[in-house]
């Protein structure tokens, strides 16, 4: 019913509009399309000025008892699109009295009929003052829903664009008991070149195994797409987890790899980009590290897969 309210609406103010264009107000029988008007039009072909102001008099009718209907359950966007319809139809009213007075014609009988239409506050105008307090309400909550969306979805767009990192919490606690890998020690065993600058950090003891932590610091020259910087990070963090591995003694091992943020002001923030952790049982699953790595090149998100947790951050997943 609410649909079809509306629909009968739009039609009959196409149909009439065309009509205001095409208007003779020297006749006093004016033809409209039929077809385009609310009223039993499979048995009429022509309308008469007296049917035009029906016409126009039972649309506006229909869309304010609409507008109560919407009012009832609180359909604020209902309420508003048939108000607009409304002084669409109104506004169609006038403008065919205007055009009646313009062409001199308003003392024909159909000039009569539309004058008396437009100057004699038919009830359903009044009606629908009545409803001003409803439609303004609608709008005025309209648009405050409409700021709250937008509002939101900046915020959101700012909190994208600063994000940081939380630093990666280790679930191991200190151990006490011999320990034979320290930070020093680590490094070599992940394979850490002579001019690479890691943090590495350790914890753990000998007999109950060993958590490796390596931090990588950005890069010193701008990377040329996040694409590449994906796909070099990931190829070096699975040359890493192979060498770690080797030695039984480690259970896990969390590599971090930096990169230089800009925020909203311009200025440069070193912050965590990629964070991939791989525990010793998950790498026992690797049987063939050569093959793995060829996979991880051809598409990062393998490792990403594999690994037991990692995380990526949002601005290097954008095209």
């Amino acid at each position: 019913m609410k649909a079809m309210v509306l629909v009968l609406a739009i039609m009959m103010l196409i149909g009439l509009m065309a009509f205001v264009d095409a208007i003779d107000p020297m006749d006093d029988y004016y033809p409209i399309d039929a077809g385009l008007i609310p009223l039993k039009y499979s048995e009429l072909v022509n309308l008469s000025a007296e049917e035009f102001v029906a016409s126009i008099k039972n649309n506006i009718t229909a869309l304010i008892h609409d507008i109560d209907e919407a009012n009832e359950t609180h359909d604020y966007d209902r309420i508003v699109r048939s108000d607009d319809l409304i002084k669409k139809n109104m506004s169609l009213l006038y403008s065919m009295g205007e055009a009646f007075r313009e062409k001199d014609a308003w003392e024909s009988p159909a000039g009569r009929i539309i004058d008396a239409a437009v100057f004699s506050q038919p009830s359903w105008d009044d009606a629908h003052r009545a409803q001003a307090y409803i439609v303004n309400d609608a709008r005025a909550r309209i648009k405050e829903r409409n700021e709250e969306i937008a509002e939101e979805q900046e915020q959101a767009r700012i909190a994208e664009e600063q994000v940081e990192e939380e630093p990666y919490e280790s679930p191991i606690v200190e151990y006490t008991g011999p320990k034979s890998i320290d930070a020093s020690k680590a490094a070599s065993i992940l394979g850490k070149g002579i001019f690479e600058d890691w943090d590495v950090a350790v914890q753990g003891n000998d007999s109950e195994g060993y958590l490796v932590l390596v931090n990588i610091p950005a890069p010193k020259d701008d990377i040329w797409s996040n694409e590449k910087f994906l796909r070099d990070t990931t190829k070096k963090f699975a040359e890493i987890f192979e060498k770690g591995f080797k030695d039984s003694r480690i259970n896990i091992i969390g590599l971090t790899q930096n990169l230089n943020f800009n925020d909203k002001y311009g200025n440069k923030q070193e912050l965590p980009a990629v964070i991939v952790i791989m525990s010793s049982s998950t790498a026992e699953k690797i049987t063939n590290w050569g093959n793995f790595k060829q996979v991880v090149e051809l598409d990062y998100n393998n490792l990403f897969e594999v690994a037991d947790e990692y995380t990526v951050s949002p601005p290097l997943l954008r095209d």
